[in-house]
């Protein structure tokens, strides 16, 4: 019995949904199609489609063939890669559980990155407030708001103040951090972004008939090696799955795309050397600069900040990853990759390696075998 399937039987009125990125990296096209195919087969109810399903061009397929309207393409005007025509999609799904009417709709908000040429964000309030209107006899309602902003609270707090109708917005794209939660001002629930496929979040709304009353809960379920698989969803996975890719072969393939993902990703896994490294200098060498007001020299930052002056790296990290410390990509590599598929391709950390840094110039009394120990 899948996590799913547990759920299910506690809790009849369950309603499970995606709010984007759960596509492949490097919009591979065949890989997010199986998977797409993969959470149909769990019996999700609404699957929103984020940046990665979008480089995958999955919205043609989506578009062109019936049973696919679990799939949310949000307030984005979509354009066919094959013939150029304006595509039809759905953007709200309205699931029915014991009598219960739960609305999911998916919305975009700006996205601050450049925009593909086969899509075009809509504003995001009209949009929505024309789509909740559609949707006033839902006893609940549910969206999910995806964007590279959604780490900053005050943008966030002041669009969803607009909306007190809406009971739980579910912010999508992993940000490398546990999933957490707040309380809008009107007793809503706005929840995530977490680190994508490593947990689920799980949210009780109870209301009242007249709406005047409403109450929500919040906890998550974290995901691991102990979680069996969906038999009727494995098929499907299994040859997606970068994990039995790498299991073919005894070198580690080179991925495509490998980018820095931050200490709280790795956290995830590894929290008691995180809490360890907390307390060395490392964790503080961005801070030691600052206080030298020595933080925008870029010969200071190359050995006091993690990937400096490399793509994804300090200064150019993807939105939500915190690379202004000596972290573990620092010494054990870009982790995207390693996390993904679970092979162990890290970085062993070297003499020469800590070197580079601690050399006779700035660490003049580096012993490597005594300076190691003090790393986590």
């Amino acid at each position: 019995m899948t996590i799913a399937d547990s759920l299910r039987l506690k809790h009849p009125d369950l309603v499970l949904i995606d709010g984007g990125d759960w596509g492949e990296l490097g919009g591979n096209f065949a890989k997010s199609m199986k998977l797409l195919r993969g959470m149909n087969a769990l019996k999700y109810d609404a699957l929103c489609i984020g940046r990665r399903e979008l480089e995958s061009v999955l919205w043609d397929s989506i578009s062109a063939n019936a049973g696919f309207e679990k799939a949310l393409v949000a307030n984005l005007q979509t354009t066919s890669v094959t013939n150029g025509k304006k595509l039809a999609s759905h953007s709200v799904r309205t699931i029915e559980r014991g009598g219960i009417k739960v609305a999911v709709i998916s919305a975009w908000l700006e996205d601050t990155r450049t925009a593909g040429g086969s899509y075009q964000i809509l504003p995001a309030e009209n949009y929505l407030r024309e789509k909740l209107n559609e949707v006033k006899k839902a006893d609940v309602r549910v969206v999910s708001v995806y964007s590279n902003k959604n780490g900053s609270g005050s943008t966030l707090r002041a669009f969803t103040a607009k909306f007190p109708e809406v009971d739980a917005w579910l912010l999508a794209g992993g940000s490398g951090r546990e999933m957490s939660s707040i309380t809008a001002a009107n007793g809503a629930l706005i929840v995530g972004p977490g680190d994508r496929g490593r947990e689920l979040a799980f949210l009780k709304i109870e209301k009242s008939k007249d709406a005047a009353q409403r109450r929500a809960e919040f906890k998550t379920i974290i995901l691991g090696k102990w979680v069996k698989d969906s038999p009727a969803a494995k098929l499907l996975l299994g040859s997606a799955n970068p994990r039995n890719e790498a299991a073919t072969s005894s070198a580690a393939p080179v991925a495509s795309t490998n980018r820095y993902i931050g200490n709280g990703s790795c956290k995830l896994c590894h929290e008691q050397i995180y809490d360890k490294w907390q307390e060395t200098k490392h964790a503080h060498a961005l801070e030691t600069l600052a206080a030298k007001k020595e933080d925008k020299n870029a010969k200071c930052l190359a050995c006091h900040t993690t990937g400096f002056a490399r793509p994804t790296g300090f200064g150019n990290a993807i939105e939500g990853v915190e690379l202004g410390s000596v972290g573990c990509e620092a010494c054990h590599g870009t982790g995207e990759y390693h996390v993904t598929s679970g092979n162990r391709n890290t970085v062993v950390s070297n003499e020469a390696l800590c070197k580079s840094c601690h050399d006779a110039a700035n660490s003049p009394k580096f012993i490597f075998v005594e300076y190691v120990k003090r790393v986590h």
